[in-house]
């Protein structure tokens, strides 16, 4: 089987009598537009360049941590490593002139649509930049912020920075693995005409290029993100930030790499898919050709997906799995710490980018272990490659148990708890327990070897019906195993490290949720490894499609399915691998949404109650949004396959020479269309993901600011997180399984069983598999990076999902802002009311009304300013407030309405709740004392309060800015003289009376005008910057 004929070895093909149907050779000098710049840059120039930065890099990481520096220095060396296997495989042979000018087209499919895509994600990106920087701007600081000296402004630019580095490195992460499998593809069909055994180790090792590039720049962008401010910020010193809570300020880093692999997977999934489904429906099921045939003009966009949505998406997803899993890890370990009052913090907050430096190491070492042969091998026992991947897997863990058991002996130790490590190393054989689990799990479910997949085969034999059921009952049966080893493996991780010994101040044990973060650090020490057997699928898929199309003789081609076959096994593994990771991060993402939450709500925050109606269904709503979201994906992919499958069956009637090889099908109009409908699809599932729960945590916040719960939207949020995460992996567990079964169904029958190629059992399990394409490549993996995604971005909203008092200053903010808008800035007031009319009225999106509304967001904080100069008693971040603003939060009872003419109506008086500081007429701060007024049933009351006012010296004043004093007396007798400002007409019939005569300022209506303010003002900022990103969103996107 693997011996070469002589024919072959000439470099003759067995069909080159018939005319070649793939597109011609393009220029050997095509390079992105990078590297064409690199290459013109001096070699000197650029030399010095890269060591300018990387001393800079070396020098802040050692003025942050030694530990940064090791960091460095193993990311760099990994770097080094990644270049050497590439060196490697770009000196191995492309094979005759044919296989050649096949890849060549392939690589600019792939490139011109990575370069679409990517230029729309990168548009995106940028829009949603701003929106985060908006909103930023409006939020409070946590007290340890304040405390550090940073204000809105630079925690916005903070967050700003980290989202869109995190963008670019996950954008890069895709880019490197699309560029290493579109030129390694040939090189593996190449080395499948010597050797069944070279070719396995060139796919591998073109695999394990991207893995270590995408692993090592999530752990290098992390740290220097970490380093940068630490040294910026001069974290630890006298007056500024403790590095316990500098990893809050890292958010932005995950949200901006899930934000990138959302549509990545997305658009890659889609695109792929699509051209797989209507290449299979009309070439297999209609024509009745084989896969990969050249006259199908879907081919070549078949193979351009392979390369875009397995390999590029798929490093943008792990990349993301990666950054999320370190930066949550950083903050419970930095939480625990603090809480311990452990000593030096540093290890347990740097512990993640350890573990994931030395995961660089082992997968290394796991990589180097698959090697080939000189001679020609055979595919026997011997030589499986999935025997032979899986000894590179086993070499990876056994090593990486070993470095898990140092790095928690050298950063975990501490003398308050000296076997506390022991429990954390435990809890890291844990998670790699889990990790292998889980792949043995997806291989007995997926691999045409084990019972379940030959059971499916066996049902396509009676009809296409009974192989849909029988693959959806696998899908919906595989979903117990995993979810019993997620469960055993979080409750064991939380029970060892809560039993490590770690008390905080009161003696309570902290370690338990630290122990899982530990437990999912385990599962991803060998991620690079795993991503490594995943890049090897859709490379030997490729090599497969260019065989095929080359025409190359049937021994080849039996190589390079046996190949394909084991790909889509380590395909449907890593994705099961994907899963459990997911379970395990958003875990600890959904923890570390606690954490912040408490601390910008300077509150405990640490259990949510879903038999509060409103946090139900926030879970209603997060299970809801899974099943809509699985159904567009599904449906885009349904959609964009019917346009494939007419422009397949026009060419085949328009150019019937195609099936007899005179006629050259249009490949370039189905690489068209399917990249034009995968880009235009891929919007409305992506922005229901990023939208959703912006939106409900918006809306309930103003519910919850209504009826006095100022952390309703947040637990209404974090509902929707906890039954997003369930559901999501459930429902990625039954996509993922499902799909991979039929898929391996269907080559199972290929290799001559039941009937084989052709026949009826074959077709049926065709339609299994064209079902099972969008289920494990579009809809299933795009859940693992949804529900990351919205833990991720629930981290960086959490500010605006609460109303509590020190959050509502920006909301009065605003409301000076328009109060000045009116009164002294008329036009632009004008141009406001103008511009609301056009939407509210006329409901037209137009670009002039959405530039100027962005205009007016900007004006808003100018507007404060000059109202904190020319009206400084407006503002509200100083301690002189005023008693009617402080009046509006509080919760008193009721007293009875009479007449103050002396200080012995005292008791008429009636504060806020906590009291309030007014200043009287020589500036001196008078604390009134809380009184309570009680019901017959000892209950406080809250329908108005009575004020007693002295004098009214002045007649009511008509215009904003005016004042005008009175009297009252103070806690303990005493006149006191106040200065009021009136800021409304409304605030004349509160002060309009005579002297000695009672002023009752009703409580309820101040609270009604303050609540529904507050809501006005939320209403008109939220909608407004909806708007301003939907128009910006689709003019960039269609411009």
């Amino acid at each position: 089987m693997m011996m070469m004929d002589d024919e072959m070895e000439n470099g003759r093909s067995v069909y080159q009598d018939k005319p070649r149907t793939f597109p011609a050779v393009r220029s050997k000098s095509y390079s992105p537009l990078i590297f064409r710049i690199l290459r013109q840059i001096n070699p000197r120039v650029l030399a010095i360049f890269l060591l300018a930065v990387f001393g800079g890099v070396f020098y802040v990481g050692a003025r942050t941590s030694p530990i940064v520096v090791f960091v460095f220095m193993i990311c760099i060396i990994s770097f080094c490593f990644a270049v050497y296997l590439t060196k490697w495989v770009l000196a191995k042979d492309e094979g005759p002139p044919e296989m050649s000018q096949i890849s060549d087209a392939i690589r600019d499919g792939a490139e011109g649509f990575f370069r679409t895509q990517y230029g729309t994600i990168s548009k995106m990106a940028f829009l949603l930049a701003l929106v985060i920087l908006s909103i930023y701007l409006f939020r409070t600081s946590t007290p340890q912020q304040e405390a550090a000296g940073i204000g809105r402004l630079s925690s916005a630019f903070i967050t700003v920075a980290a989202f869109l580095l995190g963008a670019l490195c996950s954008g890069i992460a895709g880019y490197v693995g699309m560029w290493v499998s579109v030129r390694a593809n040939v090189r593996v069909s190449s080395a499948a005409r010597r050797s069944a055994r070279e070719a396995l180790q060139v796919a591998v090792r073109a695999g394990g290029f991207s893995a270590i590039v995408v692993v090592g720049m999530a752990v290098f962008g992390v740290a220097i993100l970490y380093a940068t401010f630490y040294y910026w910020l001069e974290v630890d010193s006298p007056g500024s930030m403790r590095v316990t809570d500098l990893p809050l300020l890292l958010v932005g880093y995950g949200f901006g790499a899930s934000f990138v692999a959302l549509f990545a997977q997305l658009g890659g999934g889609i695109y792929t898919k699509a051209a797989d489904v209507g290449a299979d429906l009309v070439g297999k099921v209609e024509q009745g050709i084989p896969e990969d045939d050249p006259r199908n003009p879907a081919v070549i966009a078949d193979l351009v997906g392979d390369n875009v949505g397995d390999c590029a998406a798929r490093g943008a997803d792990l990349f993301e799995s990666i950054a999320a899993e370190i930066i949550s890890a950083m903050i419970l370990g930095g939480t625990m710490a603090q809480k311990c009052k452990i000593d030096d913090p540093s290890g347990f907050i740097l512990f993640p980018l350890v573990v994931h430096s030395f995961d660089l190491v082992v997968s290394s070492a796991g990589i180097l272990s698959i090697r080939g042969t000189r001679d020609p091998g055979t595919l026997g026992a011997i030589e499986d490659p999935m025997t032979i991947l899986q000894k590179g897997y086993s070499v990876a863990i056994v090593l990486a148990v070993l470095t898990f058991g140092v790095s928690t002996r050298w950063l975990l130790y501490t003398e308050q708890a000296p076997s506390a490590w022991l429990n954390f190393a435990l809890c890291g054989l844990v998670g790699i327990i889990t990790a292998y689990a889980f792949v043995w799990i997806s291989k007995y479910y997926t691999d045409y070897k084990h019972e379940p997949v030959k059971t499916l085969a066996l049902a396509s034999s009676t009809g296409h019906g009974t192989n849909i059921i029988a693959g959806v009952a696998l899908g919906l049966e595989s979903t117990a195993l995993p979810v019993l080893v997620i469960s055993v493996a979080i409750v064991s991780a939380f029970w060892l490290g809560h039993t490590s010994g770690l008390m905080d101040e009161s003696g309570n044990p902290t370690g338990g949720l630290f122990g899982t973060a530990v437990a999912t650090m385990g599962m991803l020490s060998t991620a690079a490894y795993v991503l490594t057997m995943d890049m090897f699928g859709p490379i030997a898929d490729n090599a497969g499609g260019i065989v095929e199309m080359g025409q190359q003789p049937e021994s080849v081609r039996e190589i390079t399915d046996v190949l394909d076959a084991v790909g889509n096994t380590t395909k449907a593994t890593t994705k099961g691998f994907a899963i459990g990771s997911a379970a395990l991060a958003s875990f600890l993402l959904f923890s570390a949404y606690m954490d912040e939450v408490s601390s910008f709500a300077r509150a405990p925050f640490e259990q949510v109650d879903i038999a509060v109606p409103e946090v139900f269904v926030g879970g209603l709503l997060g299970s809801m949004l899974i099943f809509v979201f699985s159904a567009w994906a599904c449906s885009a992919v349904g959609k964009t396959a019917q346009e494939v499958v007419n422009e397949v069956r026009r060419q085949f009637i328009e150019r019937p020479g195609i099936m007899e090889y005179k006629e050259k099908p249009d490949y370039s109009r189905c690489v068209a269309i399917v990249a034009s409908a995968s880009l235009r699809e891929m919007i409305k599932p992506g922005a229901l993901a990023i939208i959703s729960p912006i939106i409900i945590g918006f809306i309930f916040r103003i519910l919850g600011n209504i009826t006095n719960q100022p952390l309703l939207g947040a637990k209404v949020v974090a509902s929707m997180l906890m039954f997003a995460t369930v559901s999501g992996i459930l429902m990625a567990l039954f996509l993922n399984t499902a799909g991979g079964a039929w898929d391996n169904a269907k080559k199972y029958i290929e290799t001559g069983a039941l009937g084989g190629k052709g026949s009826d059992c074959h077709k049926a399990a065709v339609t299994g598999d064209t079902v099972g394409d969008p289920f494990k490549d579009t809809a299933g993996p795009s859940l693992h990076v949804l529900i990351k995604m919205l833990a991720t971005i629930t981290l960086v909203m959490a500010p605006v999902f609460l109303c509590d008092a020190s959050f509502q200053k920006w909301e009065l903010d605003i409301a000076i802002c328009f109060s000045i808008l009116r009164e002294e800035y008329d036009g632009v007031y004008k141009l406001w009311y103008r511009v609301l009319n056009i939407f509210i009225l006329q409901c037209r999106i137009t670009k002039y009304s959405c530039l100027q509304i962005f205009k007016i967001i900007c004006l808003l904080k100018f507007c404060q300013a000059i109202a904190i100069i020319k009206h400084p008693e407006t503002n509200i971040h100083t301690h002189h407030t005023h008693p009617f603003l402080t009046l509006s939060n509080a919760e008193v009872a009721t007293t009875e309405e009479k007449n103050c003419t002396s200080s012995a109506d005292l008791p008429c008086l009636v504060p806020a709740q906590d009291g309030f500081s007014s200043p009287d007429e020589n500036g001196i701060d008078n604390r009134i004392d809380q009184t309570f007024s009680r019901d017959n049933n000892g209950n406080g009351k809250l329908p108005y309060v009575t004020y007693p006012l002295r004098s009214s010296l002045k007649k009511t004043p008509s215009k904003y800015g005016e004042t005008r004093r009175v009297t009252w007396p103070d806690a303990h007798g005493k006149d006191l003289t106040h200065v009021l400002e009136f800021r409304s007409s409304t605030a004349e019939t509160f002060f309009d009376r005579g002297a000695g005569k009672t002023c009752h300022i009703t409580i309820f209506v101040l609270n009604f005008l303050k609540n529904n303010l507050v809501v006005v003002m939320d209403l008109v900022y939220f909608f407004m910057a909806v708007f301003l990103f939907s128009y910006l969103f689709i003019y960039f996107l269609w411009s």
